[in-house]
């Protein structure tokens, strides 16, 4: 009962403060919304790690709740860094990829891995596994945060999209035209 306690506090503060951070960090940077999502991934890895190193309920409840809220940070700059970045007609693609690519390697690979890893070695090493994709991420995050600040909106793939010409009206641009009609 503590533990998803913890876990639902700490998740929720954590996407507040995460989004919260991501704007104000936005305001002094452009790519500065993007640069909430290696941080609170590279972050959250030392407070898992310790967590489940800890033999003490309490410090374990800790260090596992500061984990929870670091890496619920991502959840409102990613989708504004989505749709900062992507053109008005792709947003809705874009978020559906992310989320798909998420959700199938969280929900349907990590079980079957970590599971595998677990019955070949000790659970608890089985364990490092995720906290090491984690930092992989965090790394990834962190090249997007690197192109984001070097090319922005005007990166060579995205110019057609940015240029004028969308794959797809945006639905603003459908109802300024319905509207003059």
């Amino acid at each position: 009962m503590a533990l998803g306690l913890i876990v639902v506090l700490g998740g929720a503060l954590g996407i507040a403060v995460g989004a919260y951070l991501s704007d104000r960090i936005a305001r002094l940077r452009l790519w500065g919304r993007a640069l909430i999502l290696p941080a609170g991934f590279v972050l959250a890895a030392p407070a898992v790690l310790i967590a489940l190193h800890t033999a003490g309920k309490i410090p374990f409840l800790f260090f596992f709740g500061r984990g929870s809220f670091f890496m619920s940070w991502y959840h409102g700059p990613l989708t504004s860094a989505i749709h900062d970045l992507v053109p008005p007609s792709g947003h809705a693609t874009a978020l559906g990829l992310y989320y798909l690519f998420v959700n199938l390697f969280a929900m349907a690979l990590a079980p079957l891995i970590i599971g595998r890893a677990a019955a070949r070695y000790v659970l608890i090493n089985a364990l490092h596994i995720p906290i090491v994709a984690q930092l992989m991420g965090g790394a990834r995050f962190g090249i997007v945060v690197f192109l984001i600040r070097r090319h922005g909106r005007h990166h060579p793939v995205l110019s057609r999209n940015w240029g004028g010409t969308t794959l797809v009206p945006s639905l603003a641009t459908a109802e300024l035209e319905a509207s003059t009609i």
